[in-house]
């Protein structure tokens, strides 16, 4: 009965306790961080309270940082740790990030940690961006430069690239600089005009993982060029468009003009796969560019969609088709 008695009241006394969480560090800077891809730690805490202590899962302020506690409940006195992953990013620079540790601790129900590096990357690339202008059929080379940041020789594997048609060509490392080199990149886009977009991804040979990256981007330009490059109509109530009949909102103009240079421009053969929508060609003087204006001659009830298309005398691009949107919001 006295053994009974006395495990009541001590377990009556610990819920009536206080729990207090107490870390022996709140910030954890690696410094300088060069080839790591990640980089872990751990903070250590104690329940320094007289109850027991309930923690709930960190959260953090970034994906890159993943955070775990163990164990999530930690009577009086005992100890407990939270480890963390840091994902180093390819590009320089400082990083500070930050864990949020929520606990039944009525004085600090909250805890922020921080975890500070400086990454300074062993391989950096010049320029890291590119934003191009490409002409279909025609190459397009740009020069990258590759430098190893330790001052040792550079070795460059591989260099890949998801577009088919962009590819890489390695310069060996000068003598006199063998921690530089140069990668020149070669680009022949076919197909239809469009916009582009892909990171470039630079290897060494020691690692699967690239050692560093670079982005290309831009826009693929034809012989012949128009603007927009889609229409669209937004119809509020078509009753009151039907009603107003305003040639501001019921019409809309596409210019289009050759890039070639001495070339004039013809256009010929306009059609539209919306019944709904009206087709004129209208030529200026100089002949280097031509109006076609779409009309919507009859306003619909609901959302259609279709193309707007057209020949011309440019025989790399002897077709044309403009994307077409009538929105009706209000049926």
């Amino acid at each position: 009965m006295l053994a009974i008695w006395a495990g009541v009241v001590g377990s009556a006394a610990l819920a009536e306790g206080t729990p207090k969480i107490q870390f022996d560090k709140t910030e954890h800077d690696f410094g300088v961080v060069t080839e790591a891809g990640s980089v872990t730690g751990t903070f250590a805490f104690k329940n320094t309270g007289d109850a027991i202590l309930k923690l709930d899962k960190p959260t953090t302020t970034c994906g890159c940082t993943v955070a775990s506690v163990k164990p999530e409940m930690l009577p009086p006195g005992e100890k407990g740790e939270l480890t963390f992953t840091l994902t180093i990013p390819t590009y320089g620079g400082a990083l500070h990030k930050q864990i949020f540790v929520n606990s039944n601790d009525p004085q600090n129900p909250r805890v922020a940690l921080s975890i500070k590096a400086t990454h300074q990357p062993l391989y950096q690339v010049s320029p890291a961006t590119f934003n191009l202008v490409v002409r279909q059929g025609i190459e397009t080379n740009v020069t990258v430069q590759v430098k190893r940041t330790d001052g040792k020789e550079l070795q460059i594997a591989k260099v890949l690239s998801n577009t088919p048609w962009i590819t890489a060509q390695v310069e060996k490392p000068e003598a006199a600089n063998p921690s530089q080199g140069r990668i020149v990149l070669k680009m022949k886009a076919e197909g239809s005009r469009r916009w582009f977009s892909d990171n470039v991804r630079i290897y060494s040979g020691t690692s699967d993982n690239p050692v560093c990256s670079f982005w290309i981007s831009g826009r693929i330009m034809g012989d012949v060029s128009w603007n927009p490059e889609i229409l669209y109509w937004n119809i509020n109530d078509p009753a009151q468009a039907r009603a107003a009949n305003l040639e501001a909102v019921l019409t809309k103009r596409v210019i289009v003009s050759t890039t070639l240079a001495g070339q004039s421009l013809e256009l010929h053969n306009a059609k539209s796969s919306l019944k709904e929508v009206s087709i004129e060609l209208v030529p200026n003087d100089q002949a280097k560019n031509c109006q076609v204006v779409a009309r919507l001659s009859e306003v619909p009830n609901q959302t259609l969609s279709g193309t707007l298309s057209f020949e011309t005398n440019i025989p790399s691009q002897p077709r044309v088709e403009v994307p077409m949107t009538i929105a009706v919001l209000k049926r």
